[in-house]
C-alpha cells in the first residue's frame, strides 16, 4: 500500500532541485550521497513515477517531477507555518498578530487610516503588510504564511482553496499631469489617442472597461504596465495617463502634481475583496483584528 512522502523525502527532493545534483544536495543536508539517493528512490517507488532524469552533470525534472515540485514546496511551507503557529500559541496565545498581503499599491493609501484605527483599538497588535504579485500572495495564503489578502475584484479568483468577502468599493479616476494635452478632455472618445500606463492590477479593469464602452476606446491604444509608484511617476513625467482609485487622490503626495480628467461617462467602481484560506482558519485573535478592520471600513465608506 502506498504511503505519504516523509518530511525528509520532501526536504531531499527540494534540496536536489535547489542545488541541481544529488551530490550537492547531500552536502547541503550533511548527509551521504547514498542516503539521498535511497530517499529519492524510495519516494519515486512509492509514487510510482520517476521525478528526476539523472545525468552525469546533474538532474532534470520529469513532467511528474515538475508537477510534484510545486506541491512539495507547498507542503514544506505549510509544515513550517503550522510549527511557527504552534510556537506562537505557546509563547503568547492571546497575541494579536496579523500578516496582511496586498496586491495593489493604491491599497496602501486606503489602508493607512484603517490600520491606524485598528492599532488604536488594539495597542499591542502587530501588523505586518506584505506587497507582492497576487500569484505569490495566494501561494503564501495557501500555505498559511499570511492570514489574509486584500486585492481588487477585477482579478477574479476561481480556486476553491480561497474564500472572498466584500471589503469596499471606490470610484475610479483618470489621472494625467496638468500639462498633458488631454487634460481638458470631456469624453472617453477624446482619449482615443491617449497612451496609458497602468498598474498590473488595473489591466483587467481596463480591458473590461474597453468592453463596457464598446468602441469608445480603441483596441490599439498603447497600454504599458508596471507597479503603482512607476505608473504615477510615468504619468507625472510624461503624457501617459493612468487609472487610480479615488481614495488615492486624497492620500498620496505625488497626486498633488496630477489632475483628474473629468469625463462625462461614469466609470465603473472598483471593488476590493478580503481573501481568506479555506483550509487555514484564522486564529481567534487574528479573526478579531480582521473583524475590526471590516468594521472600521464600514464606518468610513
Amino acid at each position: 500500500m502506498n504511503t505519504l512522502p516523509t518530511l525528509s523525502q520532501l526536504q531531499a527532493f527540494i534540496t536536489i532541485l535547489k542545488h541541481g545534483s544529488f551530490r550537492k544536495a547531500a552536502k547541503a543536508l550533511d548527509l551521504t550521497q547514498p542516503a539521498i539517493t535511497y530517499s529519492i528512490n524510495s519516494l519515486e517507488k512509492n509514487l510510482g513515477v520517476l521525478l528526476f532524469i539523472r545525468k552525469g552533470n546533474g538532474v532534470n525534472l520529469t513532467k511528474a517531477g515538475e508537477f510534484f515540485s510545486e506541491r512539495a514546496k507547498i507542503l514544506l511551507d505549510t509544515y513550517s507555518s503550522v510549527v511557527n503557529d504552534i510556537k506562537a500559541i505557546s509563547d503568547n496565545k492571546n497575541a494579536h498578530v496579523l500578516t496582511l498581503g496586498v496586491s495593489s499599491f493604491s491599497l496602501f493609501s486606503s489602508l493607512s487610516s484603517k490600520i491606524s484605527n485598528l492599532q488604536t483599538d488594539f495597542p499591542s497588535a502587530k501588523i505586518e503588510i506584505i506587497e507582492g504579485e497576487l500569484s505569490t500572495l495566494l501561494r503564501m495564503l495557501r500555505t498559511g504564511q499570511i492570514d489574509i489578502i486584500i486585492h481588487p475584484d477585477s482579478i477574479h479568483l476561481t480556486n476553491c482553496d480561497f474564500i472572498e468577502k466584500d471589503f469596499f468599493k471606490t470610484r475610479v479616476c483618470i489621472l494625467a499631469r496638468k500639462e498633458n494635452p488631454l487634460i481638458n478632455a470631456k469624453s472617453i472618445t477624446e482619449l482615443n489617442n491617449a497612451e496609458w500606463f497602468l498598474t498590473k492590477s488595473k489591466l483587467n479593469y481596463f480591458n473590461n472597461l474597453k468592453s463596457d464602452l464598446k468602441n469608445k476606446i480603441k483596441n490599439d491604444s498603447l497600454v504599458l504596465s508596471g507597479d503603482g509608484i512607476m505608473s504615477l511617476l510615468m504619468t507625472l513625467n510624461s503624457d501617459f495617463i493612468t487609472l487610480v482609485p479615488e481614495v488615492v487622490l486624497k492620500k498620496t503626495p505625488l497626486i498633488h502634481d496630477l489632475q483628474e480628467i473629468k469625463i462625462k461617462e461614469p466609470l465603473p467602481d472598483i471593488s476590493y475583496k478580503i481573501v481568506l484560506s479555506r483550509y487555514f482558519p484564522l486564529k481567534e485573535s487574528v479573526a478579531e483584528l480582521v473583524f475590526s478592520l471590516q468594521e472600521n471600513n464600514q464606518k468610513t465608506h
